[in-house]
């Protein structure tokens, strides 16, 4: 297994000895990464600088609280890749390789072959048996590491938000042009990844989610009781009842006003001339009325009356009749009279109360539009 232990050389440690002997400070300002390996057998204290430098970067220096352990930090931004690295040297202000440590040929990608952000190493050399550590900070080189400025942005960015105000947070406009960071609460469908903060403090793990719809349900209710923050109230009223039934006038009857209505007269209608049906060749037998004379009483011997006689028409034959029945009419006298209507007892009517109204319950108002707030105008910052 190869040793990756960083190595103080033998030049570094003769710098260090230099310093001590004239009073002044050793000064670790570049990592320089190294595309060669160095072989097993050899040794890097040995080294007096490296391999193959393929690039230099500035480097910054921190030690731990207990003094114990010296950090000294370098980053390969996006754009520098295309190599790998197979050694780290740590130089002086004047060029010396103070330290270098075996690394394990880690490659760093080119932006082409998909890198995306930059690559931070990192050294730490034991410090304990030193009689002085210093760090002294030039403002003329001074150099911060990408997680140093990522926590400082991060801290500027979060007071940023807080100023702008919490998500989730309701205004009232007056009128349509609301801020870019709200949205109107109209009961559309938001999708996580367009508002990935809004969903992040809301706690929603799901891919969407449907705002409530104000334009039907435009009455505020304070949260509590059991009524979470956000949650949509069907409308209702107060309990209430309604009374509704006719008054018992008791047993009676309804009578039609006494009313002449007089002589109406059919219209004339033309009946023409109907046909009678045949009913094949007949005769009639009839009675003829009382004929011949009556002969006077003379003596003892009675007169003598007429008397009735019983005849019978001709046979004509299979017949029928002609009856000319011509235009005619009826008149009908009414006359004054009146109806009575058979009593029902006494009554109630059941009525029924119709709705009225519209579906929304509204007193005199004036529209406003309520927005959320559901994104940060501040944006997070991608290295």
């Amino acid at each position: 297994m190869a040793d990756l232990r960083c190595y103080l050389t033998m030049a570094g440690i003769a710098a260090e000895n230099n310093a001590k002997k004239m009073g002044t400070t050793l000064k670790i300002t570049e990592m320089v990464f190294d595309g060669t390996y160095l072989e097993d057998n050899k040794n890097p204290e040995d080294l007096v600088d490296v391999i193959n430098p393929v690039l230099p970067v500035p480097c910054s220096t921190s030690i731990s609280e207990d003094g114990q352990t010296l950090t000294l930090k370098g980053q390969i931004s996006v754009e520098q890749g295309g190599f790998n690295v197979w050694g780290i040297g740590l130089k002086t202000k004047d060029g010396v390789l103070y330290g270098y440590a075996r690394s394990k040929g880690d490659r760093i990608l080119t932006q082409d072959e998909g890198a995306t952000e930059s690559v931070r190493y990192a050294a730490d050399i034991l410090t304990k048996n030193a009689d002085v550590i210093e760090i002294k900070v030039e403002p003329t080189s001074v150099y911060a590491d990408l997680e140093y400025v990522d926590d400082r942005v991060n801290q500027i960015l979060n007071m940023m938000k807080k100023m702008e105000g919490q998500l989730g947070r309701v205004r009232i406009y007056m009128a349509n042009d609301i801020d870019d960071d709200y949205l109107p609460i109209l009961g559309q469908t938001l999708i996580k990844s367009e508002y990935p903060d809004y969903f992040a403090h809301l706690g929603i793990t799901g891919n969407s989610l449907t705002l409530p719809d104000w334009t039907k349900h435009p009455y505020l209710h304070q949260a509590g009781g059991g009524i979470a923050a956000g949650t949509t109230l069907e409308q209702q009223l107060l309990k209430h009842a309604h009374d509704a039934s006719s008054k018992s006038t008791g047993e009676h009857a309804h009578t039609v006003d006494n009313t002449d209505l007089g002589t109406k007269t059919v219209s004339t209608k033309d009946l023409g001339t109907k046909t009678t049906n045949t009913t094949g060749a007949h005769s009639h037998t009839y009675v003829a009325p009382p004929h011949g004379y009556n002969s006077r009483d003379h003596g003892d011997h009675p007169g003598t009356e007429g008397h009735d006689e019983t005849k019978t028409t001709s046979n004509t034959g299979n017949h029928n009749h002609t009856v000319v029945l011509g235009s005619h009419n009826h008149t009908v006298a009414l006359g004054a009279h009146n109806h009575t209507v058979q009593e029902a007892g006494a009554h109630e009517h059941d009525i029924t109360v119709e709705d009225s109204g519209s579906d929304l319950l509204r007193p005199n108002s004036t529209a406003v539009v309520f927005a959320v707030k559901v994104k940060y105008l501040v944006r997070d910052i991608a290295w």
